[in-house]
């Protein structure tokens, strides 16, 4: 709209637009994916941790934060035009962890663009992410965050799942891939994320304040109205040196 150009491609309807390309992510036959997720639920396989990733070719940090624009980098799309108040991440998988366990999340939540170092977060009540954020409420303290774009498909396949709050989804995509998922430390927190991710945008999410979310196309067909949410203050993004931004059909 802005007429800008961007040097990264966009790749919508990649992950889950069929059975079968569900199937071709998992690497087996559209009937064997229920069999895979039990199996996977079975016997969930840890991560193995790498010092060596293709998403830290290209960092920016500190002082190269806004080298590229910070967010203003990604050709982030309007999912619903005409009615989201801003673009938004919708393949957006945000990795927390459990303050007292150590234990890592994955939960698929919308990612509103607010600026080029600021995004809104939609963490309910009901989801993981959301208790890791109320428990570091109660200790005072931010929720490290990362917000990854471009899972493996195993990783972007848990990212929405219900899984039990003991486990990590980390472990049960594991068990999909059928091996260890490569993760690495993110560069300026803690918080483990997938090595072969295309885009990781490292950052923390406030547990002071709220500030007005949305209005968004959501996935029921119908419009997400304006929320007070928390925000993630941006402190680095790491990608590929030729990473593609993935979308998700966010809405019917």
């Amino acid at each position: 709209a802005k007429g800008r150009k961007y040097d990264i491609p966009v790749v919508v309807g990649a992950l889950a637009a069929s059975r079968q390309i569900y199937g071709f992510g998992l690497q087996c036959k559209p009937d064997e994916i229920v069999e895979r997720w039990n199996q996977a639920q079975r016997q969930p396989i840890p991560p193995k941790i790498v010092d060596d990733a293709p998403v830290h070719e290209v960092v920016y940090q500190g002082s190269s934060l806004m080298e590229k624009g910070g967010l203003g980098e990604f050709p982030i799309p309007i999912s619903t035009p005409g009615y989201d108040c801003a673009p938004f991440t919708t393949a957006s998988h945000w990795f927390t962890k459990d303050p007292e366990t150590g234990k890592i999340n994955i939960g698929n939540y919308r990612g509103q663009i607010k600026s080029p170092t600021r995004t809104g977060v939609f963490l309910s009540s009901s989801n993981h992410g959301g208790y890791h954020w109320r428990k570091c409420r109660e200790r005072g303290v931010p929720l490290q965050a990362a917000l990854v774009i471009g899972a493996p498909p195993p990783v972007a396949y848990t990212a929405p799942a219900r899984v039990p709050l003991n486990v990590s989804e980390l472990d049960i995509a594991g068990g999909l891939a059928g091996a260890p998922i490569d993760v690495v430390r993110c560069k300026t927190n803690d918080i483990l994320v997938p090595a072969r991710a295309e885009i990781v945008i490292e950052g923390e999410i406030s547990t002071e304040w709220l500030e007005p979310e949305a209005a968004f196309g959501e996935s029921t067909g119908y419009i997400g109205e304006k929320m007070l949410n928390p925000y993630f203050e941006v402190k680095c993004i790491t990608h590929r040196r030729n990473p593609i931004f993935a979308c998700i059909v966010s809405q019917l």
